[in-house]
């Protein structure tokens, strides 16, 4: 044995070894059975000292284990060949916090995982192609992902970099990770974090399967991103702002005080002054706006303390005063008598006239006030007035539908479906709580310009031949419909393609194919359907598409039992038929209806949006508080 072990380090060690492992009374028979050398041993063994030379700890030895184990994997992983598209192998959930995770372990710094949209794992997202999975053979727990990263969008082969990951089924933790790029050696690569973040999109959208892989043609250039886009944020002060000049230097930095650089150099914080004046601004609107009301509850939404040193709640039944006899004067408050709107695409996307596309009509439903602003007991009228003008009894809602029967070349459709949410619409009103719905909202109202491309036109062009063609293949005669306002939900309405019988409707679409791309193909890429889990090769509408919403709101404002959605690239036809679900609308239409009365009813009756302002619920107003009133 070439290592030397003293007497005192060796009773050491006999006495760490024997004590925890044998009884007293077994120890002395122990030390006299065993021989000194087969004793070092057992107690090196237990102790991970080597008993050969100067050779590596044990430790060591373990971790020259975990090295050869993961240099095995690239060999491996590379002779497989059963990759495929489906996500069935990868794990229920990938989270982005499990992503976050992994990036910090590989040696991401904390604050810059903390911001990961600004990362180039997250601009790289879009650069992964010929994404595929499949179970490792070996061991079931483990699922196997290939995939290649060519975020600068380079023809040159090297550019493009090969990417595998395992992962574990269960927890969804990377086991394995291996890329081709210098950085990949280091684990800290951005490649696959990329393909992580891709995987997480993927299956929180419930997809069936991986994307198709996309042809050269399909991926933008590199050129059509400035360089410059990809930068650090700034302060307005921080930005040097100069005109170059051909051989002369920079001149030297001016500097713009604004609120933060008074805050910076002259440690004075005016931002607690401007939001201040803000509030007031909005305090004085309100007064003046109730000097002859009460002041509705809204006033306590506001949290400013009273010029007088007493609370909101003494100065309710006070008379309003202003700090200056301007303050209140000039409002950002502007109402017109007559109400301007784009018309953006209709339900059945058909032909429109540019004379109906920018109209200006009095409308109905809205008379706004002589005198601005208005108070919230005025909003809550005129609310309650527009809802008492939606219900509309069944004669009133058949002269509706003849009238508006020529759909998009009709002014009459235009106005009668303006103040309701269209069923073309319906899965725009769906928004996360944390998402601001001003947005859906002017794109429900038709408040945004309206960009019409080549592929529109064309849908509104073939849209008759389609219903003819699916007319001669069902053999059933297709009747020419207008707007369907639903008595049970009057907020919502519809125009379906046709009518079908008495019992059915129909809904068209014009699908755009790619090159080489069949029909089926189409729909699967827009997500349109999927294919369908009990019968194999055939393919189901996808139930969280809008088309699939458009045609359940079209069921239940007509009412009718089914529906035919028919997709056609002109050549082929593929055509389901789903029927009403009571179900799909069991919690959706309280939400629906929430959407309509927080958002839409209430800028129907106080116009702000519109003017450039924003909505009124912004303050925290909304039409159960009016109600309460």
């Amino acid at each position: 044995m070439d290592m030397v072990v003293d007497n005192l380090l060796f009773r050491n060690l006999v006495d760490q070894w024997c004590k925890p492992n044998c009884n007293p009374n077994d120890e002395n028979e122990l030390r006299e059975e065993l021989k000194s050398t087969a004793l070092v041993s057992i107690v090196c063994n237990e102790l991970n000292i080597s008993t050969c030379g100067n050779n590596s700890t044990g430790k060591k030895r373990r971790c020259n284990e975990i090295d050869d184990e993961e240099t095995a994997w690239l060999p491996y992983l590379q002779k497989l060949r059963n990759w495929g598209k489906s996500i069935s192998s990868l794990p229920e959930n990938i989270d982005i916090q499990d992503v976050k995770r992994f990036l910090i372990d590989s040696g991401f710094k904390d604050e810059e995982v903390k911001k990961y949209k600004s990362l180039c794992s997250w601009e790289h997202k879009q650069g992964v192609h010929s994404l595929r999975t499949q179970i490792v053979p070996c061991d079931t727990r483990l699922c196997a992902i290939q995939a290649a990263v060519n975020p600068s969008f380079a023809t040159d082969q090297d550019e493009t970099k090969l990417v595998y990951i395992i992962l574990q089924r269960s927890s969804a933790k990377p086991v394995y990770t291996h890329c081709t790029c210098t950085v990949g050696l280091r684990k800290d690569c951005s490649h696959i974090g990329a393909v992580l973040f891709l995987l997480c999109d993927i299956i929180a959208e419930g997809h069936e399967e991986l994307p198709v892989d996309p042809t050269c043609t399909d991926m933008k250039c590199k050129w059509t991103d400035p360089k410059g886009a990809n930068c650090e944020p700034k302060m307005v002060e921080d930005l040097h702002i100069y005109k170059a000049k051909f051989g002369t230097k920079p001149s030297s930095k001016i500097v713009k005080p604004s609120a933060s650089f008074a805050n910076k150099v002259f440690k004075c914080d005016i931002s607690q002054d401007k939001r201040l004046e803000k509030k007031l601004k909005l305090k004085n609107d309100i007064l003046i706006a109730n000097q002859r009301d009460s002041i509705p509850p809204i006033f306590h939404l506001i949290g400013m303390p009273s010029q007088n040193g007493q609370n909101a709640e003494s100065q309710i039944n006070c008379e309003p005063t202003l700090n200056t006899p301007c303050e209140g004067e000039n409002l950002e408050i502007e109402l017109q008598e007559t109400v301007s709107f784009t018309c953006q695409e209709s339900d059945q996307n058909s032909s429109v006239s540019e004379s109906h596309r920018n109209i200006e009509v009095g409308d109905e439903l809205i008379s706004p006030p002589k005198y601005q602003p208005v108070s919230l007991s005025e909003i809550k009228e005129r609310a309650d007035k527009i809802k008492r003008k939606l219900f509309v009894t069944p004669e009133q809602k058949s002269h509706i539908e003849e009238e508006t029967r020529d759909q998009a070349d009709c002014e009459a459709w235009y106005r009668h479906r303006k103040p309701h949410i269209t069923a073309s619409k319906s899965k725009r009103a769906f928004i996360k709580p944390t998402t601001s719905p001003t947005k859906a909202m002017k794109e429900i109202m038709g408040m945004n310009s309206t960009i019409t491309t080549s592929f529109m036109k064309d849908g509104q062009l073939s849209e008759c031949g389609i219903i003819e063609k699916y007319s001669e293949i069902k053999g059933v005669k297709v009747s020419k419909c207008g707007l369907f306002i639903s008595e049970q939900y009057p907020f919502l309405a519809a125009s379906p393609d046709g009518l079908v019988g008495s019992h059915g409707l129909v809904e068209a679409k014009k699908i755009h194919p790619r090159e080489n791309e069949t029909l089926h193909q189409a729909l699967l890429r827009l997500h349109i359907c999927k294919p369908s889990k009990e019968t194999p090769g055939e393919l189901v509408v996808n139930e969280n598409h809008r088309y699939y919403f458009q045609v359940q709101q079209q069921l239940l404002c007509t009412p009718r039992l089914w529906g035919d959605f028919v997709a056609s690239d002109g050549k082929s036809f593929y055509i389901e038929r789903p029927t009403f679900d009571e179900k799909f609308w069991e919690e959706r239409i309280i939400k629906l209806e929430k959407f309509y009365n927080d958002t839409i009813l209430l800028e129907l009756a106080y116009p702000r949006v519109k003017n450039g302002l924003e909505r009124i619920g912004k303050f925290g107003l909304t039409y159960d508080n009016l109600l309460r009133m």
